[in-house]
């Protein structure tokens, strides 16, 4: 079964970013939001404050996972990140495909979506 959950346990974190060989460099206002399956991290989408809004960073795996796991995992996370005192969502185009429907519009290079604009929960497709 998939789970997502905002992680905050650096011990968690350390040891996912380890098995993922990603360094990572801790701070006061990055806030990361795991995939987990069967009790196993697998998947994280760190967020954090970007010019007036909330950016989401391309998911960052341990291993290969099929893609609807991502598309579940960075609505998942956009749902949580819906909750911040925020104007926008801000993220690559890499999940373009999905987020149009969200109400998510294309601003050079990344894919914007205001809070109060974000249409969700807006079901996953896959591919």
């Amino acid at each position: 079964m998939l789970k997502g959950a905002c992680i905050f346990d650096r011990a968690i974190l350390q040891d996912f970013f380890k098995k993922a060989g990603v360094v990572e460099e801790y701070n006061d206002f990055t806030m990361y939001y795991g995939l987990f399956e069967k009790g196993d991290l697998i998947g994280i989408v760190k967020m954090y404050p970007k010019d007036d809004g909330c950016f989401l960073e391309d998911v960052i795996w341990k291993g290969q996972f099929p893609f609807l796991y991502e598309e579940f995992l960075v609505k998942s996370a956009i749902n949580f990140a819906l909750t911040f005192n925020t104007q926008k969502l801000i993220m690559t185009k890499k999940c373009k495909e999905f987020l149009i429907p969200m109400n998510f519009v294309e601003q050079g290079e990344f894919m914007i979506g205001k809070t109060d604009e974000v249409d969700f929960p807006h079901n996953c497709c896959g591919r």
